[in-house]
């Protein structure tokens, strides 16, 4: 189903009054755009908005590599993305499997076997496919920023990938 939470600021916030959400569901987060900076925190000013709306729904169990995976229902994820897909190879060999962008760090392995870190970019690595069927597992890691949710970062495969016989 569908539910409203409604929450009337009537007193300032503190910089320790926060509304932490707990659950298996997606979240989407609007706001006007104007708000009073609060506090800073480092570098990071954080404020709160005049007003926003939070939509929950059910939690999907597909994401795209097309999108940041803030963009799709999780702006304030922090951690890992596992994303995994079959690609066929007309021979064996090593290919290039590269990416539009990532946010921040992926693993990437093929056939279970680990193949590389990459830190850095270009989003871009050898990998070594079979003849036949290869199962592609990539897990991106993003910082931590998402979570302190005034500071949202895209985070995720962003841009989709492609691979192409080297």
């Amino acid at each position: 189903g569908e539910y409203c939470i409604k929450i009337e600021k009537t007193a300032p916030v503190d910089y320790w009054d926060y509304l932490s959400l707990e659950g298996d569901f997606d979240v989407d987060v609007v706001s006007n755009g104007k708000g009073d900076k609060a506090w800073y925190i480092y570098n990071i000013s954080l404020c709160t908005p005049e007003s926003f709306k939070v939509t929950l729904s059910s939690r999907r169990n597909v994401i795209s590599a097309e999108k940041s995976v803030a963009e799709q229902g999780q702006p304030f994820y922090s951690g890992g993305t596992t994303y995994s897909f079959t690609a066929f190879a007309d021979s064996e060999g090593d290919y290039m499997l590269s990416f539009g962008n990532v946010r921040d760090i992926c693993d990437i392995s093929v056939n279970g076997s680990k193949m590389q870190r990459i830190i850095k970019p270009p989003y871009c690595g050898k990998i070594y496919l079979n003849k036949g069927e290869n199962d592609i597992t990539v897990t991106v890691y993003n910082t931590y920023a998402n979570a302190m949710e005034c500071y949202l970062e895209p985070g995720g495969i962003i841009g989709g990938c492609y691979i192409e016989k080297i």
